[in-house]
């Protein structure tokens, strides 16, 4: 092989690299940019071609910005693979690569119980970490199930399993089983854009389980991890997120007023709604009021003058008309407020401290 024939065979591989990720030449040159390294355009495209004898520099920068080795992309073997062990069908899986990095390391996990009437919110340890003798990013949840044994002791349950960034779409997907090995299956997405090195803080993902709450059923679920452990306070104001809603909250009458009447909500906010009013809550008079029915489903199954078709028209027909939404997405509002609270938690402790 000589130098013209190696300089091609290391254009092809960098080609098939940027195609497997989805990239244009254009956007490999914005990752190069958004890394701090120098190249161009013409550059880039004489390297994909072949037409240039390989530059050290040039080189070691597009290996960097698609997240590729070095060694592997310059191997004399046709036959080497360099996406091996870190990108199978447009996803990253190798740890040691810069896009995982800002996840990788230790959180806490917390999520509402998923047994129906159950307000829980269980906290446990959610741990992304790279596997040596793989080159595979995996991924653990172990947690409290609120339950205990013959002996009193809590019942853990724990995941585990490996991860796998979708690099076109910055988002990090976990396939988790059971330790147990009783074939239960968790999947967890929770999007993140890896920009200037900066660590994954705090994240709300979404969680499809295939079994769960008492009767044994797939349910979707958000989960919040978080490099810190929050306290009951913060699962106060926080645990709202876990909720699915979205940025359009329906509220009932009776809870609105429990929550205008929580000692939790802050004095300027209180002055808000009261001030220079005369009609009321200035707060609510900007809301959008309408009536809401509650129903619940075993007063309609319960019924002895339906029949059993009946009742399954009337409830799917009530469901057809529900407020309810047809998906709910995870925004980065939620994770937003989290994150603004967070902030001003920490800023409220240095202020109390310089007081001291």
């Amino acid at each position: 092989m000589n130098s013209s024939e190696y300089s091609q065979l290391v254009g092809k591989r960098l080609k098939e690299a940027i195609l497997i990720k989805g990239w244009t030449q254009t956007e490999l040159l914005e990752e190069c940019n958004a890394l701090g390294l120098s190249i161009s355009q013409s550059a880039i495209s004489r390297m994909l071609s072949g037409l240039d004898k390989l530059d050290l520099y040039k080189t070691t920068v597009v290996c960097k910005a698609l997240g590729l080795q070095i060694q592997k992309l310059l191997s004399f073997d046709p036959d080497e693979d360099v996406m091996a062990n870190q990108i199978d069908n447009a996803f990253i899986t190798d740890p040691r690569n810069d896009k995982l990095q800002g996840y990788l390391g230790d959180y806490k996990g917390y999520f509402y119980s998923t047994i129906n009437m159950d307000d829980t919110i269980h906290c446990g340890d959610f741990k992304l970490y790279p596997d040596e003798s793989t080159s595979k990013c995996l991924v653990s949840f172990r947690f409290s199930t609120g339950k205990t044994d013959a002996n009193n002791n809590p019942v853990y349950k724990e995941y585990v399993g490996t991860a796998k960034l979708s690099d076109k779409f910055s988002a990090i997907c976990c396939e988790m089983t059971d330790k147990d090995g009783k074939g239960d299956v968790s999947y967890i997405i929770i999007r993140y854009d890896y920009i200037f090195n900066q660590q994954c803080e705090c994240k709300i993902g979404m969680v499809v389980t295939i079994c769960a709450g008492l009767k044994r059923l797939p349910v979707a679920h958000k989960l919040l991890i978080c490099r810190q452990k929050l306290s009951e306070k913060d699962l106060y104001f926080i645990s709202g997120q876990l909720k699915l809603n979205d940025d359009t909250i329906l509220i009932s009458e009776s809870d609105y007023f429990d929550f205008a009447n929580d000692p939790n909500l802050p004095e300027a906010f209180k002055s808000y709604v009261t001030r220079n009013n005369e009609n009321g809550d200035r707060f609510t008079l900007k809301a959008a009021k309408q009536t809401f029915y509650t129903f619940r489903e075993d007063a309609i199954l319960e019924s002895k003058s339906l029949s059993r078709s009946d009742k399954a028209k009337v409830i799917n027909l009530l469901r057809k008309y529900s407020d309810s939404k047809r998906c709910k997405k995870v925004g980065p509002k939620s994770e937003a407020f989290i994150f603004d609270y967070l902030s001003g938690k920490e800023t409220q402790q240095e202020t109390d401290s310089l007081d001291e």
